[in-house]
C-alpha cells in the first residue's frame, strides 16, 4: 500500500510482446501471477534488449529448463542497482535473494565490510515489521540522486532527496509524502530537517534480541559506520579523492589530463599497497579495526 502509483511517475520501455505472451502462459499454467501488473511489468522490462550473456559449459535445448542459467543472462544484463536473483536451479535451497549493487567497489576489506554491513542492516531494518521504515518517493528523486552520485565530489557536496518521515515510531507517526534535501553526511547523522540513519539504527539494535549483525557487534559496526560518517563529513578522504591527488602531485604529470604509464603503474603500486596493509592514514586516520 505504501508503493502508490504517482510514485512510479517515470515510463520505462517494455517488451509488449513478451509482456502479452506471458501473461497468456500464466494463464495457461494456472498461476495467479498474471494479475500482478508490477510484476509482469518488471519482467516486461528486463526483456527489452536482445544481448545475452553466454558461458562454454552452458547447454540450451527447446526443453523445459533445467536451471535460470537462460533468464539470467538476460537479468543480468540490465544492470540496475537493486535486483531480485533467483536460485541458480529448481532444486536450490537458496531461494530468491535481493542482489545490491554498489556503484563502486572499495578496494579494501575494511572499506568492503562496512558497505556490506549499511546495507544488511538497512535491509533488516526495512524488512522490521515494528519499525515499519518507508523510504518511498517518486522514481524522478531515484534517478536525480544517481545522477548527483557521479558528480566530483558527491560524497561530502552532493545534495540528495529523500523521504523526510521515514520512521512512524520516531516521528510521530507522521506519513506524509514530503521529501527533503540532505547531503550524505545529513543523511547519516540527521539535520533540523532529516532524523538521520543513526538513530534509526540506534533503535534497531534497541529492539534486538540478539545485538548482532552478522556476528557483528554493535560497537564494531558504529565503527565501521564511524568510517562512513568521517568520509560523508571531510574528515577523511574517499580512494577517488587519495588517487587524484596523488596524480596531481606526481613528478610526471603535466596537468594536461594525460597518463602516462609511469604513473598509471605507481597508481597500481599504490593501490595494491594499500590492499596489502588495509590501511591508508587519508582514508582511515586513527580508526582501528
Amino acid at each position: 500500500k505504501r508503493c502508490k502509483k504517482e510514485f512510479n511517475d517515470q515510463k520505462p520501455t517494455f517488451n509488449i510482446s513478451f509482456k502479452k505472451n506471458l501473461i497468456v502462459k500464466l494463464k495457461e499454467n494456472g498461476c495467479r501471477l498474471w494479475k500482478d501488473k508490477k510484476l509482469i511489468n518488471h519482467f516486461s522490462y528486463l526483456f527489452i534488449r536482445d544481448c545475452m550473456i553466454f558461458f562454454p559449459d552452458w547447454e540450451f535445448t527447446d526443453q523445459e529448463p533445467k536451471n535460470t542459467n537462460e533468464f539470467e543472462s538476460i537479468q543480468s544484463s540490465n544492470w540496475n542497482d537493486v535486483r531480485l536473483k533467483p536460485p541458480p536451479n529448481f532444486n536450490s535451497d537458496f531461494g530468491w535473494r535481493l542482489e545490491f549493487r554498489p556503484m563502486d567497489t572499495p578496494i579494501t576489506v575494511i572499506e568492503k565490510t562496512a558497505l556490506t554491513l549499511l546495507a544488511t542492516i538497512m535491509y533488516r531494518m526495512i524488512n522490521d515489521k515494528e519499525l515499519k521504515l518507508n523510504f518511498y518517493c517518486k522514481m524522478e528523486h531515484v534517478h536525480d540522486n544517481f545522477l548527483e552520485s557521479r558528480k566530483l565530489g558527491a560524497m561530502t557536496e552532493g545534495r540528495f532527496t529523500i523521504r523526510k518521515y521515514i520512521c512512524p515510531i520516531l516521528q510521530d507517526n507522521n506519513q506524509t509524502d514530503e521529501t527533503v534535501e540532505v547531503s550524505m553526511y545529513e543523511f547519516l547523522e540527521g539535520s533540523s530537517s532529516f532524523i538521520g540513519i543513526r538513530k534509526v539504527i540506534e533503535l534497531f539494535f534497541k529492539n534486538l534480541k540478539n545485538s548482532t549483525i552478522q556476528n557483528i557487534t554493535e560497537d564494531e559496526f558504529w565503527r565501521y559506520f564511524n568510517l562512513l560518517v568521517k568520509r560523508a563529513k571531510g574528515d577523511l578522504k574517499t580512494l577517488p579523492q587519495v588517487l587524484r591527488e596523488f596524480c596531481r602531485n606526481h613528478k610526471d604529470y603535466k596537468h594536461d589530463s594525460e597518463l602516462p604509464c609511469s604513473i598509471l603503474n605507481d597508481v597500481i603500486d599504490l593501490v595494491l599497497k594499500i590492499q596489502r596493509e588495509n590501511y591508508h592514514p587519508d582514508l582511515f586516520g586513527d580508526l582501528k579495526f
